[in-house]
């Protein structure tokens, strides 16, 4: 009998191994995520300690079927402070709960840094304070938030809610660059769309909102902080805390163009008139179309497609010597009628 029970256990124990069964494979150190209990195991590793832990997300992950296993990745025992890269992937149906700090990143310290990742209009993240779709609390220290979005239902039962980061303490520094909500964001008070009134150092750059916020004060929808809090190149299409914009304004391309003007870069994009998917916002995605200005028009098709151009070459003479043949021509650029 033992022998039969060493057997079932070593095979299974090689299956396991040979499937990497409840293990995350990593490459150079970082963890890759492929599937979505991949996600759950990262949360338990982090939770479990690995606070530093650093992961790159390699495909959109549907958790409809994860929801009681994953919890919010880093905790008041353990604070998330690695580098987590979504690379431009999609988390949906995730059903977030819980009492505070509540977020996919449920608190984060010093060092984190998190990028290129997105929640859909399925996911739900819930709380009583402190809930972030994206953190729930900024404990300390540098934190950074770079080309993420967010349309996840963002509700605090209590306070402090919002798409991004639902506090920051004092000892935090928290960047939130090139990234937008789209969320409902519902909270008792102190609401915002970005980043929940906080008491820390909170910089914004080139972000947008576009979801509406219940139980913000008024003037404080886009963020807030009693500290330090810094604005550049924001719209909102709810508030006049930053540059107002229209709903018109997100789906048209305009706050598409404006986003771009503010960085000098062509990062933001949106399907418009290419024969592509229309966007109805501005994306990330650089497989989406450029935006261009056509005289108040917004649009795909900013550059001009070139016609055909004609040549002409003519043989004027050919010449012939000891040592080869010399050929003597022109070349000419002509119009579509012919002429130079």
């Amino acid at each position: 009998m033992d022998r039969v029970r060493d057997f079932v256990y070593n095979r299974v124990a090689w299956m396991d191994e040979m499937l990497s069964f409840g293990t995350i494979r990593q490459v150079d150190g970082v963890y890759q995520i492929n599937t979505p209990l991949d996600l759950c195991l990262f949360a338990e590793i982090v939770n479990g300690g690995e606070g530093k832990a650093n992961a790159e997300l390699n495909a959109d992950l549907n958790m409809a079927e994860f929801q009681t296993e994953f919890s919010p990745i880093g905790n008041a025992k353990v604070q998330y402070s690695g580098k987590f890269d979504g690379k431009g992937h999609t988390i949906s149906n995730l059903n977030i709960s819980g009492n505070d700090n509540v977020g996919f990143f449920g608190m984060v310290s010093s060092g984190a840094e998190i990028q290129n990742l997105n929640l859909d209009e399925t996911c739900i993240v819930s709380g009583n304070n402190y809930v972030g779709g994206l953190i729930g609390y900024a404990r300390m220290g540098n934190v950074k938030v770079k080309r993420c979005g967010t349309a996840a239902t963002v509700t605090a039962t209590g306070g402090n809610a919002a798409g991004f980061l639902g506090f920051a303490r004092k000892l935090a520094t928290v960047t939130v660059q090139d990234s937008y909500n789209l969320g409902k964001i519902v909270a008792d008070s102190l609401a915002a769309a970005i980043v929940a009134p906080s008491l820390g150092k909170v910089y914004i750059t080139g972000c947008y909102n576009a979801g509406k916020v219940q139980g913000a004060s008024a003037g404080w929808e886009f963020a807030n902080s009693d500290y330090v809090l810094e604005l550049q190149n924001c719209y909102d299409a709810y508030s006049r805390q930053v540059e107002r914009v229209t709903p018109v304004d997100v789906m048209s391309g305009a706050l598409c163009f404006l986003l771009n003007a503010g960085n000098g870069r062509d990062l933001w994009r949106q399907n418009i008139d290419n024969g592509h998917k229309p966007d109805k916002h501005p994306v990330l995605k650089t497989s989406s179309g450029i935006v261009y200005n056509k005289d108040g028009i917004y649009t795909n098709k900013g550059k001009e497609i070139q016609g055909y151009r004609f040549y002409k070459w003519e043989v004027n003479r050919i010449r012939s010597g000891n040592y080869g043949t010399i050929q003597f021509s022109e070349f000419d650029i002509l119009d579509e009628k012919g002429e130079e």
